[in-house]
């Protein structure tokens, strides 16, 4: 007559069965990222060349990702890699005319081709704009404020 138990076999195996579900338990669950794209402007006319990043503000939580996007011609694109999730942001926008001629400073080492930007001329930097973002993908008009608008 069998007792009821476990065999040896059986206790070998609980230490890996518990194992696989505290992996499977503590894995966190990936944080939503949207796509934002549009437009910059500034005194009424396209922001040639630039940066946009999207900083969380304290509300959206320290855990929101943030993202960035590569200004030119007046439009950006967050890629894949540098989107950030829903919630309230802080655009901060820095711009330029994009002539000057010299070294291209690349922003993502991996990417350099796709992230390369040449500022120029600076007309403005650091510029915040709060912006809500939704769940989903969004289009923006970015409106950036003048160094009078910023001050207030």
């Amino acid at each position: 007559m069998r007792q009821a138990g476990f065999s040896t076999v059986e206790w070998w195996l609980l230490p890996i069965a518990l194992g696989m579900v505290g992996l499977a338990s503590c894995g966190r669950p990936q944080a939503v990222q949207i796509e934002v794209s549009g437009t910059v402007t500034y005194e009424g006319q396209p922001v040639p060349a630039g940066v946009v990043y999207f900083e969380p503000t304290v509300e959206a939580g320290m855990t929101a990702p943030t993202g960035f996007a590569i200004i030119r011609d007046g439009r950006f694109r967050t890629d894949r890699v540098h989107r950030p999730g829903p919630g309230p942001y802080v655009a901060r926008v820095t711009g330029g005319d994009g002539r000057r001629q010299g070294p291209v400073a690349s922003l993502d080492p991996e990417n350099p081709p796709e992230q390369a930007m040449q500022l120029g001329e600076a007309w403005f930097r650091d510029r915040e704009i709060p912006v809500d973002l939704p769940d989903e993908d969004v289009v923006l008009e970015l409106r950036v404020p003048s160094a009078d608008e910023a001050s207030r």
